[in-house]
Order: C-alpha cells, then structure tokens, then sequence
C-alpha cells in the first residue's frame, strides 16, 4: 500500500478526505476547510507512528518474572490513615520518616508518641468538642480506636507529646463522618428495659452492646 502523503491527499475530493477522516476517528465539522482536514489526517497519521514504534520497542517473552509479596515496613514519609472499622471502631495507622523516627526515639516520656482523637459536630468547625489522647509506643505503626456517637466527624492527629503545640503535630487524618447509628443501639444501655425489633434480637446486637458496655463504659 503506498504511503500517506500530503500529495496523496490533496488529490482526493472533500467527501473522500471526509471519509478517511471518519477512518481515522478524527471528528470534523462538515464545512471545515479541506487544508484543516489534511493537516488532521497528516497528524493522526504521525500519532500512530509513534505508537506503533513505542510498541514495536517492548519486547514480550515467555520467561517468569519473579515479583516478590513482600511490601516495604516504610515508605519514609510521615502520614496518617484511618478507616472505619464499623459506626463503634476506626481502624488508624501510619507510618514515619527516617529523620521523625529518630526523633521520636531520642524523645524524652513527656514527648512520646500520641495519637490525639478529635472531635466534631460538624464539617467545617475548628475547634473540637471533645479529644481524647492515646499513647502507643515508637515502634507501633496501627491503632484501633473507639468512636464516641455523641458526635458526627473525628480526625487523628499524630503527636510528638500531648500539650496543644500545633508544633508537635506530624500528621493527620482527614476530617471522617461517624455513621450514625440505629436509635436501638443509641439509647441501649445494660439494665435498661428495652423492647428491641426481632431482626435486631436475632443478630446478637444486644451481646454486642453488653460486651462494649462491659469493656469500654468510658465511650458511655
């Protein structure tokens, strides 16, 4: 097949430059000058030149290639991540700098690692209506967390010691919605008379509730 050229080109009439423009993909207005339509075509056809040439250079095989499942223990970059578990649990982790770990190690007690859970009623407030902090150790690098449902968003900090230095902050989490939860589970509490759904009854919720109850009264 002889090659393209502009040559070739422009000794077609307007309806055949307009038909290997359909060809090629390109969308061309009707009335477009037929110089326009050439310049298109000439182009697409350099385009997939290029294309063709970058794959001629990729070289398929047969043999195996070992990939091995192991992922790195860091990425020396200091971030927070958290995800909810459920409406009751969100499931943080992070990871630390080369240069942020060696600082933390070096640290005295009152500048241990924390974790300062914040809370909000809304998207957009800057002060939180209640934190709570949680020490974990150097070499820790996830954290289960306990939601409070009195409130609607949170947001993790991760703190080197627990004063209110902004300083001291390394990273943090998005600002998450809470789930809002069933009013079954909301106003259930051990010892009080509650009259629950049956579907509710059957799904062990008010065991779920007593353990929680039990184990975390504080979240209460």
């Amino acid at each position: 097949m002889e090659p393209i050229s502009r040559t070739s080109l422009e000794a077609l009439s307007n309806k055949e430059l307009q038909d290997m423009a359909e060809e090629y993909g390109l969308d061309i207005p009707f009335n477009l000058d037929r110089r326009f339509i050439i310049e298109e075509i000439l182009e697409s056809i350099r385009e997939m030149e290029i294309t063709e040439q970058a794959d001629e250079d990729v070289t398929i095989t047969d043999e195996e290639v070992e990939i091995s499942g192991d992922l790195p223990t860091t990425y020396n970059e200091t971030s927070i991540r958290a995800i909810l578990r459920d409406p009751a649990w969100a499931f943080v982790f992070w990871d630390l700098s080369k240069k942020d770990s060696r600082e933390i190690k070096n640290a005295t007690p009152h500048q241990a690692l924390f974790l300062r859970v914040l809370f909000f009623q809304d998207d957009i407030s800057d002060t939180p209506l209640d934190t709570i902090d949680i020490q974990v150790s150097s070499d820790c690098r996830m954290q289960y967390v306990l939601l409070s449902s009195k409130y609607k968003y949170f947001v993790v900090d991760l703190k080197l010691g627990m004063d209110e230095n902004n300083n001291n902050i390394l990273a943090y989490t998005k600002r998450t919605k809470i789930p809002e939860e069933n009013n079954w589970v909301l106003e259930a509490r051990p010892g009080k008379d509650v009259r629950y759904p049956p579907l509710l009854e059957l799904s062990g919720m008010q065991e779920a509730l007593r353990d929680r109850y039990i184990n975390h009264r504080e979240a209460y």
